[in-house]
């Protein structure tokens, strides 16, 4: 698949599965409520990312990623590692002691990219997502607004595409999850810091 992005595209594009696992041990095992110790849990879902759209959600135990089995974190890891953008495949998983399965779509250019009105009110108009290393693929540490639509809300409170949302309400913000469990954990007031040409600025939104 490497070979094939380098001749396609110049580069190699990582997709992104955007699902955080963690191994089983016998106390998260009884934590949510599941009986075998093979596979990995969901732990974390990004909002509109190719897990959430195959219908993974958290406590969830991935036993297959393809067409190879998840026994332990590392097995999802490497798979996940070599994920292309354009990838398709098959995820099996155990739900309330339930086999399932889901499909994971990799689309172009699929980075997580969520419209703002899916977070907050406030970033309605804009579209945001987490800022990687286009190397590696690795979060580098906020989330970054990739277009901000003219008149929109955050548009008219100063918003521009290119800014990069760091912190919410004083929390830290290095992924899309983080943002979106800051915005669920404000009330009527958000507050983001945004880094910009190497200054930062303080903006509110509307919740």
């Amino acid at each position: 698949a490497i070979v094939d992005e380098l001749v396609a595209h110049g580069e190699v594009r990582r997709g992104h599965i955007g699902a955080t696992v963690q191994g089983l041990n016998p106390e998260l095992a009884q934590a949510f409520g599941i009986r075998r110790l093979e596979g990995v849990v969901v732990t974390e879902v990004e909002p509109d990312s190719p897990a959430d759209r195959a219908g993974l959600e958290v406590g969830d135990v991935i036993t297959r990623v393809g067409d190879r089995p998840v026994r332990e974190a590392n097995d999802y890891r490497a798979r996940a590692a070599v994920v292309m953008v354009g990838d398709a495949f098959e995820v099996a998983y155990v739900r309330a002691g339930e086999p399932r399965s889901g499909r994971i779509e990799v689309g172009p250019e699929e980075f997580e990219k969520v419209p703002g009105d899916r977070l907050a009110a406030g970033l309605s108009g804009a579209r945001l997502q987490t800022l990687r290393d286009p190397e590696g693929g690795e979060a580098t540490g906020g989330v970054v607004l990739l277009a901000v639509q003219q008149g929109s809300r955050p548009w008219q409170v100063g918003l521009r595409p290119g800014d990069v949302i760091v912190a919410a309400n004083g929390q830290p913000v290095r992924n899309m999850t983080e943002l979106a469990r800051a915005v669920k954990r404000s009330r009527s007031r958000l507050v983001v810091r945004i880094l910009r040409g190497g200054a930062y600025y303080d903006v509110r939104l509307a919740r």
